[in-house]
């Protein structure tokens, strides 16, 4: 890969990058392209990523955070892993990042492995950090290489042991993610981070897009590569240090500043200039969704807002429309009381300290229970990694204070909730748009806390009805083979 990325949190076009622009290196330097997947320390492994290592050209994976799973143990050493479509790795689980060869690591790499045949696999080295062998671990290697009571150890070539992974063919199978028992905390540590890293992958994207259909020839490989550096595992964990955080921001959003500008002129040449307001969908799906425009569109539902005018548009898929200015039309089925806000499906309403959905159209609660809550967070080990499940022991539900309609119209409806926890705030605002099931909530959080974990918890009002479709179906077949069985006998 470009770097040692997260697996989990990048997008899928970010994955795809790392291998490209690793291989593409490889080439270019020495010539060769490598058919071996090493990512040892990331936070758990992603089921898309079989297909994206086999078209990258990798035969088998090594990856070792399996070993750190803090509830189940992972079953296997060397395994075939299946992805989401079908594709299928070889991939071996090996025990550590790279030991000492100390007796104690030989024996346990040997229990552990679940393939007898095979040989086990143990690197060895200066440990989490690129180092090769020293002399002492040398010496034990000609000290315990046969020595009674260890098993034999064999110092070979990689590619040795890749032979004989591809020609064994009684591998156990594991479908889907390699989830990663403990660093749970990775996923809402470094928040500013993780937005920018999103936002700058949605806008690259689009770039590429716009460019081809805007008949622009260009790579954009210089503008990806400081977005697939800041997805290396720590960084993109928030699990670095304050500096390194602090100095991957602030080139995230100069990095984002650029994409934009370039965005900004490919969509200029596309459109052209003018007196029209054109909307651009990059999905390759129609949306019907509501837009800030700063003046009104003739003849389209539009409601005044702070900031300017809220439309309501429709616009193809992958493609653009534009409006004329003019006068707009009121239209929707939004509204609003001193505690709910709804449209003609739905109705959102803040009681008793709670946030509750009713779908009118099936005529029941969809939302039972929403609220806020803050949890004690004093992991055993990692504070910036984990977030172990005794959390949940010490908890306190967050109570609603002043609740008020801050907009209302035909198109949108919203109210804001604040609530108040020790030194800290949070300003929750729930929309909900014209003719719309989504709605819309917005959290702007002053967090003076520490050692506290702030949750948005929802309660559904839905239950399973598997099994008593199962049963039904099974008294059916019952009495279907009862009917045969007389039919049989008469």
């Amino acid at each position: 890969m470009w770097v040692e990325s997260d697996a989990n949190l990048p997008g899928g076009e970010s994955l795809v990058r790392q291998f490209l622009y690793g291989q593409r290196f490889l080439l270019r330097e020495f010539g060769w392209i490598t058919n071996i997947g090493w990512l040892p320390d990331t936070f758990g492994f992603a089921a898309s990523l079989p297909q994206i290592l086999r078209k990258a050209g990798i035969k088998v994976f090594f990856e070792h955070k399996m070993y750190w799973n803090t509830i189940n143990r992972f079953p296997y050493s060397v395994f075939l892993w299946e992805g989401i479509d079908g594709s299928v790795i070889p991939t071996v689980n090996y025990a550590t990042y790279g030991a000492d060869l100390t007796p104690r690591q030989i024996i346990r790499a040997w229990a552990d492995h679940t393939s007898p045949e095979l040989p086990a696999f143990l690197p060895f080295g200066k440990g989490d950090g690129g180092g090769g062998p020293t002399w002492l671990m040398l010496e034990r290697y000609r000290a315990y290489r046969e020595l009674p009571g260890l098993p034999r150890l064999v110092m070979g070539d990689l590619r040795e042991f890749v032979n004989a992974v591809l020609s064994y063919d009684s591998l156990p199978r594991w479908r889907g993610e390699l989830y990663l028992e403990a660093h749970r905390g990775v996923y809402t540590n470094g928040v500013r981070l993780k937005q920018l890293v999103r936002r700058l992958e949605t806008r690259l994207r689009e770039l590429e897009t716009w460019s081809v259909v805007a008949g622009v020839r260009r790579s954009y490989e210089e503008l990806w590569r400081p977005l697939l550096e800041a997805e290396y595992h720590d960084p993109m964990g928030a699990t670095s240090t304050k500096a390194v955080y602090e100095e991957v921001v602030r080139d995230l959003e100069g990095d984002l500043g650029r994409v934009e500008g370039e965005l900004d002129k490919v969509l200029r040449t596309i459109l052209g200039s003018g007196q029209w307001v054109s909307i651009v969908n990059p999905l390759p799906w129609p949306r019907r969704d509501l837009v800030i425009v700063k003046e009104p569109l003739k003849g389209l539902p539009t409601q005044r807002v702070d900031g300017g005018y809220l439309v309501l548009v429709d616009v193809p898929p992958l493609g653009y429309r534009s409006f004329e200015v003019g006068d707009g039309a009121s239209m929707g089925d939004v509204a609003v009381g001193d505690y709910y806000v709804e449209n003609s499906v739905i109705r959102v309403i803040i009681e008793d300290g709670r946030f509750r959905v009713f779908d009118k159209e099936v005529g029941r609660w969809a939302v039972d229970d929403g609220y806020l809550m803050a949890c004690e967070d004093m992991p055993s080990r990692w504070d910036g990694w984990d977030i172990d499940a005794y959390y949940r022991r010490v908890c306190w539900r967050l109570k609603p204070g002043d609740v008020r309609v801050v907009e209302g119209g035909p198109l949108r409806g919203c109210f804001e909730v604040n609530y108040q926890f020790r030194r800290s705030s949070i300003k929750q605002r729930i929309c909900v748009n014209a003719f719309s099931r989504r709605i819309d909530i917005e959290n702007e959080v002053d967090w003076r806390e520490r050692l506290t974990l702030l949750i948005s918890r929802v309660s559904l009002s839905l239950q399973s009805t598997s099994f008593s479709i199962s049963m039904r179906l099974l008294n059916a077949l019952t009495q279907i083979l009862c009917l045969m069985l007389d039919l049989l006998n008469w």
